[in-house]
C-alpha cells in the first residue's frame, strides 16, 4: 500500500497531511430541474441581497473549511517531504494546539487562535514553534479552492487581477509576486478575502498539475529550504472574511448508531449456488488456470500462447498476511466463493515472512494455490513484499532488522542485499507445489510477478538518504554532495537508473532460473509514461491507487486516523482521469492495489467508476486491496465492522465489485458511454449489459435504467446476468449502496475526516432509490430482495409504467441488491 504522493498539495490539516479533493428525461421519472419549487421572486432577491452568515468548520489542527475553500498551516520537509501531524480534540472555542511531526518525532509546536468579529469577519493568527533545529522546504499559510468551483473565475491580489487557469501548463504556477489584500470567488456567489497587516509574498499554483482538484495559493516569506532555530517562531495574522459574515459550527463529535439514519445489515459471506449472486457461471474463470499455456504480452495486451489474438483480463483481490494460510477446508471454501464473485485472480500478499520463516506453513499456502488454479484462479504475487531481514543477514555487523523501505532501495544499490533478494526469489520458484506437482517457476497459472513491492525511492528518503550504502551509491553514480534533493533532477535520474539496473539484474536472474512469467517492478510509480523511467525495462506496467487512503496521527495504523471523505468526482482533475493511470500504449496495464478505503463515505463509488474507468482506458488487469488481512475474517461474525480495507467485513466492497466485474471483466464498459459531472459529484454508466451511476441526491438516467437517489448518496445500477442486453434479459441484478458502518463508530465531528473509534457489526445508511427498467416484457418480471450471499428475502412490489418496470429499493430493510426475473 501506499499514500498517493501528491506532496504539492498537501496540507497540515485534521485529515493529517491530506488532499482537499476535490438529469433524467424519462416520462416515469421527470427531470430534476421540473421537481424544483419556485420561490417567489421577491424572497429570490432579498436572499441576494442579505446571504446568510457561512458556516465554517475549525478542525483539530486548526484548519478552516467552508465548503469550496481551506485555509490551514502547511510544512514540509527538504525535498517537499511530507509531515505528519498530531491532533487537539481537547481545546475549545477558537483555539487549537497540535504538533508537527517527522516520523513519530514531534518537530514543530503549532497554534491557532481566533476571534469572531461583530462585522462577521474572523482575526486569525497561526503560529508554529520549532522545538530543536530543523531545516523545511516550506512553512506557510495555504488557501486552496476547489477547482470545480474556480476554474475561469477571476480573484484579485491588490488591484491585479487574475484568473483560475482553465487549462494545464507545464509549470503550475500561475501568479506570485507581493500584495496586502486578497479577494477570491467561492461557492454561492460569495467572496472571500484575506487582509494581512502588511504586504505579504505570495505563490499561486494549479493543483491539477500534480493530479490534484484543487487551487491554491501559499503566503509568507518562508516559502523557500531554510534552516529554522529550536525556539524560533514563525506567525501569521490575517483577517478573513466573507459575503455575509461567518459563524462557527460547534464541535461534536458523531456517533454512528442504529435508528432513524442506519438501519441494522447482516453481512453474509458465502454466496448461495445458482442464485443470482452467483457469478461463476458467466465464464469468466476458465479452469484450470494455465489451461492455455503461458501468459504473453503483445501489443499491450496480455494473451495465452495457446490463444492467440484473444486478449485477457484479470480482476481479483489481494490476500495478506495469514489469509494466505488457511486450513485446507477453508481454503476451499474461500476459493469456491471467490469464484462465485466473479474474481478470476488473487494477488498473493505479505506472505512472503511466514513462506521464509515457517516452513511448516508452506503446505497451506501450496494447497490454497493449487484450489486456486484448478477453479481457473490465476495467481500472481512479489518476490519481495515485507520479508523481515536481519542486519546481519547482508553483513552488516548490527543488531535488528534492516528497514523494510531501506532494503527495497539496498537491494538495488547493494551487492548483498540483492543476493539475499535473489535466495528467497531461488528458494520460492524452485519450491515444487505438491498439490499441482510443478516448482512456481513452471506454473502457468502464476503468469505474473513483480520483483519487489512498492519499491520507489522516494518513499521513505529520510531514512535512506542517511544510509552510508546508498550514499556511496549516489557518488558512484556521479552524484554530489551526501545525497540528492528529493524530487531533484538529479533525484530521478538516480532513481530511474537505480530501478533500470535493478529490474535488468533480477531480470537475467529469474530467466536463468527457469522462470517463464510476465515481470515487472516499480508499482507505486509515478513514472510509468511510455518510454519514462524503466518502463522500457518492464514486460507489463503496475501501478497502485487508493481514495481516502488512511493517515494517522501518532503510531501508524493506531487510531486516530484520518482521510478527506471528499467526492473524488467533485473536481476538476478527477485522480483517476489524470497522466499517472493513463495505459502504456506498448505494454499491459496492472492496478495491483486499488481501493476506496473505509470508513470513507464514498466506497459505494468505487466499484462502478474503476471498473467502467478501467475497460474505457483499456486496463488490463486489477485486483481490489484487499479481501483479507487475516483468515480470521473468512467466517461470518456479528461483531466484524468494515475497516480500512478488506472486502470480507465491508459488504460495500464486495457488492462495489459486481460492477467492477460486469463492466471490467465482462467487458460492458469497453465501448459504453461514461460521463462524469464535476458539480454535482455524480457519474453514469450506458452499456448494453449493465446501466446505472452514482449521486450524491438526483436522477441517474442510464439508457435502459433510470434511477432517482433520495435521502443520502448512492450508486445504483442493474446489470443483465444472462449476457444479453438489459431489455431482453431474462435475469438481472440491480444494486443500491449508499453507507455502512459499524455500530458505536465515533468520529470527531460530523465531516467524518477523523476516525477515533471503530464499531462492530455494520449498519447501512438508509436511503432509497426508484427504479425504472425499460424491458421488452416489463409485465412478465418479479423482483426479489436478497441477502448479501444471494438468498431472496422476498418479494418486492413491483409495477409497469410508461414500458419499464419500477420498483423502489430501499436500504432501511438491510438489503443491497435485488434480483429481477421473467416468470417462467
Amino acid at each position: 500500500m501506499k499514500m498517493t504522493k501528491k506532496r504539492k498539495l498537501a496540507m497540515l490539516s485534521g485529515a493529517g497531511v491530506c488532499l482537499l479533493l476535490a438529469g433524467c428525461n424519462s416520462e416515469d421519472i421527470p427531470p430534476a430541474d421540473a421537481r424544483k419549487a419556485s420561490a417567489p421572486l421577491a424572497s429570490v432577491a432579498c436572499a441576494a441581497e442579505q446571504p446568510q452568515p457561512l458556516d465554517v468548520r475549525l478542525d483539530a489542527s486548526g484548519r478552516l473549511s467552508g465548503g469550496s475553500f481551506e485555509i490551514g498551516l502547511a510544512a514540509f520537509a527538504p525535498g517537499w517531504a511530507a509531515l505528519g501531524v498530531s491532533l487537539d480534540f481537547d481545546s475549545t472555542g477558537l483555539h487549537r494546539r497540535w504538533q508537527v511531526l517527522a516520523g513519530d518525532r514531534p518537530r514543530l509546536d503549532a497554534a491557532f487562535d481566533g476571534s469572531l468579529q461583530p462585522d462577521g469577519s474572523l482575526v486569525c493568527t497561526w503560529t508554529a514553534t520549532a522545538r530543536a533545529a530543523f531545516d523545511l522546504q516550506c512553512l506557510g499559510l495555504v488557501v486552496q479552492h476547489a477547482a470545480a468551483d474556480a476554474v475561469g473565475r477571476a480573484w484579485k491580489a491588490d488591484e491585479r487581477e487574475r484568473v483560475f487557469p482553465s487549462g494545464i501548463d507545464g509549470a503550475g504556477g500561475f501568479g506570485g509576486g507581493r500584495a496586502r489584500r486578497f479577494a477570491y470567488p467561492i461557492a454561492g456567489g460569495r467572496t472571500l478575502t484575506l487582509e494581512w497587516d502588511e504586504p505579504v509574498p505570495y505563490n499561486a499554483e494549479d493543483g491539477r498539475k500534480w493530479g490534484g482538484c484543487t487551487f491554491f495559493t501559499r503566503f509568507g516569506g518562508f516559502l523557500g529550504l531554510r534552516s529554522y532555530a529550536a525556539g524560533e517562531t514563525v506567525a501569521f495574522r490575517v483577517r478573513i472574511s466573507v459575503t455575509g459574515g461567518f459563524s462557527m459550527r460547534p464541535r461534536a463529535k458523531l456517533v454512528i448508531s442504529e435508528g432513524p439514519e442506519w438501519a441494522r445489515l447482516e453481512n453474509r459471506k458465502d454466496i448461495l449456488a445458482g442464485s443470482a449472486l452467483d457469478f461463476s457461471g458467466m465464464g469468466l474463470a476458465n479452469a484450470p488456470a494455465g489451461k492455455y499455456g503461458w501468459l504473453k504480452a503483445q501489443g499491450g495486451e496480455f494473451v495465452f500462447e495457446g490463444r492467440p489474438g484473444v486478449r485477457q483480463r484479470f480482476y481479483g483481490v489481494n490476500l495478506c498476511n495469514t489469509a494466505n494460510y488457511p486450513s485446507h477446508a477453508d481454503a476451499t471454501m474461500l476459493v469456491t466463493r471467490l469464484r462465485r464473485l466473479g474474481y478470476n485472480s488473487i494477488r498473493v500478499h505479505h506472505h512472503d515472512d511466514t513462506w521464509a520463516k515457517r516452513p511448516e506453513e508452506r503446505d497451506k499456502l501450496d494447497f490454497l494455490i493449487a484450489e486456486a488454479i484448478r477453479n481457473g484462479i490465476y495467481i500472481t504475487t512479489d518476490l519481495y513484499v515485507s520479508r523481515k531481514v536481519r542486519w546481519r543477514d547482508i553483513g552488516v555487523d548490527r543488531d535488528g532488522d534492516v528497514p523494510m523501505g531501506l532494503y527495497k532501495t539496498l537491494c538495488a544499490c547493494y551487492e548483498p542485499a540483492y543476493r539475499d533478494w535473489c535466495r528467497f526469489a531461488e528458494a520460492f520458484l524452485r519450491h515444487v507445489n505438491p498439490y499441482t506437482g510443478r516448482a512456481y517457476a513452471d506454473e502457468p497459472g502464476m503468469p505474473l510477478l513483480s520483483l519487489v513491492n512498492e519499491g520507489d525511492l522516494a518513499m521513505g528518503w529520510r531514512e535512506k538518504a542517511d544510509d552510508p550504502r546508498v550514499r556511496t551509491a549516489w557518488k558512484a553514480f556521479g552524484g554530489e554532495g551526501d545525497a540528492p534533493a528529493l524530487g531533484s533532477q538529479g533525484f530521478r535520474a538516480f532513481d530511474d537508473h537505480l530501478m533500470r539496473t535493478f529490474t535488468e539484474k533480477a531480470t537475467r536472474f529469474l530467466r536463468a532460473l527457469g522462470a517463464k512469467a510476465l515481470l515487472t517492478n516499480d508499482n507505486c510509480g509515478p513514472r510509468h509514461g511510455e518510454g519514462e523511467g524503466a518502463t522500457p525495462c518492464f514486460d507489463y506496467v503496475d501501478s497502485h491507487f487508493y481514495i481516502d487512503h488512511p493517515v494517522f496521527h501518532g503510531r501508524k495504523w493506531r487510531l486516530p486516523s484520518s482521510c478527506p471523505n471528499e467526492s473524488p468526482l467533485r473536481g476538476v482533475g478527477v485522480p483517476l482521469l489524470n497522466k499517472g493511470y493513463a495505459k502504456n500504449a506498448t505494454k499491459p496495464y496492472a492496478i495491483s492495489e486499488w481501493n476506496f478505503s473505509g470508513p470513507g463515505k464514498y466506497r459505494a463509488l468505487g466499484g462502478i467508476f474503476t471498473g467502467a474507468r478501467a475497460a474505457q482506458d483499456k486496463w488490463d488487469a486489477l485486483w481490489r486491496f484487499a479481501y483479507a488481512h487475516s483468515r480470521d475474517y473468512f467466517r461470518d461474525g456479528r461483531d466484524q465492522t468494515p475497516g480500512y480495507f478488506d472486502c470480507a467485513t465491508d459488504p460495500l466492497g464486495q457488492a462495489g465489485d459486481r460492477a467492477s466485474v460486469c463492466l471490467f471483466l465482462r467487458g460492458d464498459a469497453d465501448d459504453a458511454t461514461l460521463e462524469t459531472d464535476a458539480k454535482t459529484g455524480s457519474m453514469r454508466i450506458v452499456s448494453p449489459r449493465t446501466c446505472g451511476g452514482f449521486s450524491e441526491g438526483g436522477d441517474i438516467d442510464a439508457g435502459a435504467v433510470a434511477v432517482r437517489v433520495r435521502g443520502v448518496p448512492a450508486a445504483a445500477w442493474v446489470s443483465s446476468l444472462d449476457g444479453r442486453a438489459i431489455p431482453s434479459a431474462s435475469r438481472l441484478l440491480a444494486v443500491h449502496l449508499t453507507d455502512v458502518q459499524g455500530a458505536g463508530t465515533v468520529y470527531a465531528d460530523e465531516t467524518r475526516k477523523v476516525l477515533l473509534q471503530w464499531g462492530k457489526g455494520c449498519l447501512v445508511e438508509r436511503g432509497e432509490a426508484a427504479f425504472a427498467v425499460r424491458l421488452d416484457r416489463p409485465e412478465a418480471y418479479s423482483v426479489y430482495a436478497l441477502g448479501t450471499d444471494g438468498a431472496r428475502q422476498g418479494a418486492v412490489p413491483a409495477e409497469v409504467s410508461h414500458g419499464r418496470l419500477v420498483f423502489t429499493a430501499s436500504t432501511a430493510r438491510g438489503v443491497l441488491h435485488y434480483e429481477i426475473v421473467a416468470d417462467k
